[in-house]
């Protein structure tokens, strides 16, 4: 649907020149104004009704609107940033640390011989002996022919790998601020 605004406007002139002559003109001036556009474009079109030697030439104004104009930009820029504050999320949950990789690694490959707990292991009372590694863990479940314990501590950021007997806990200890820097 176009919807416009049409205006003519009939001009008639007389006078005496500065010369003395009679001056007798008659023109017509027509705008065009488009209602129903954002861009606001304005046309002068003039028509001469008589014989002149004047010419106004067509002239377009254009006027953008500026409230719409900030409008974009702004949810332009949230939109960016959401963009980017979403990206970053999505990285960080699919981005895995070295610890817990570290650590699922060892609880899916020797599952049958670890004993998960949920409460810290009472290492306090008994002669704390630090293991190296967990193949050295590994060798010792096997010789004394006991479970090796697991408590993963996430306020820490460790899980404490141990096997105890009755003076003695053997200990493998994976920390994640030595992992991941």
């Amino acid at each position: 649907m176009d919807a416009e605004l049409q205006v003519n406007l009939i001009v008639e002139t007389e006078g005496t020149s500065v010369s003395g002559d009679h001056v007798s003109h008659s023109d017509k001036v027509g705008l065009v104004v488009p209602l129903n556009q954002d861009v606001l474009q304005i046309a002068r079109d003039k028509n001469v009704v008589a014989d002149s030697t004047k010419q106004i030439d067509t002239e377009v104004v254009n006027k953008m609107d500026t409230t719409s104009l900030i409008i974009g930009i702004a949810l332009f820029v949230v939109a960016i940033i959401f963009v980017v504050v979403l990206a970053s999320e999505l990285f960080k949950r699919t981005h895995k640390s070295r610890y817990f990789t570290e650590v699922r690694k060892i609880l899916n490959d020797y599952g049958e011989i670890i004993v998960e707990v949920i409460h810290p292991l009472d290492l306090e009372h008994k002669e704390k002996i630090m293991v190296k590694n967990f193949n050295e863990m590994i060798d010792l479940e096997q010789e004394l022919r006991v479970p090796i314990l697991c408590y993963q501590d996430e306020v820490l950021g460790q899980t404490t790998f141990a096997i105890m007997n009755e003076t003695r806990c053997y200990v493998y200890l994976i920390k994640q601020s030595e992992i991941d820097h």
